[in-house]
């Protein structure tokens, strides 16, 4: 279907690869999942915050391990969600919590 007719990041300009993330996260599932590798290491920042921003339209642990787990190393990111997800060890690195999300911070154990 669309994900079909999207090609990969090689050769588009960076709004084009924008609009492609973009709509890659709006479709959402395994598939665009799979299709939203190709652009998890694009050299264009702002391809890159689009992929970041699609991460809440999927599975979160699925998204971290595939599509984020080699830029945490270089990234902070403010984390909003309603709970603490349990995957994830705190404190990590990567995150700043966001108290206001759910009351409290995570705790350090």
């Amino acid at each position: 279907m669309v994900l079909d007719v999207l090609s990969g990041p090689a050769g588009m300009t960076e709004e084009q690869a924008v609009a492609s993330v973009r709509t890659i996260g709006l479709i959402g599932g395994p598939a665009a999942l799979q299709r939203m590798q190709a652009y998890k290491d694009a050299p264009q920042r702002g391809v890159r915050q689009e992929v970041v921003n699609a991460w809440p339209r999927f599975d979160t642990v699925e998204f971290t391990e595939s599509i984020l787990a080699r830029a945490l190393d270089a990234m902070t990111c403010s984390v909003r969600m309603q709970a603490r997800p349990s995957h994830i060890q705190w404190p990590h690195p990567c995150f700043q919590w966001d108290q206001s999300a759910e009351g409290t911070a995570p705790n350090d154990s």
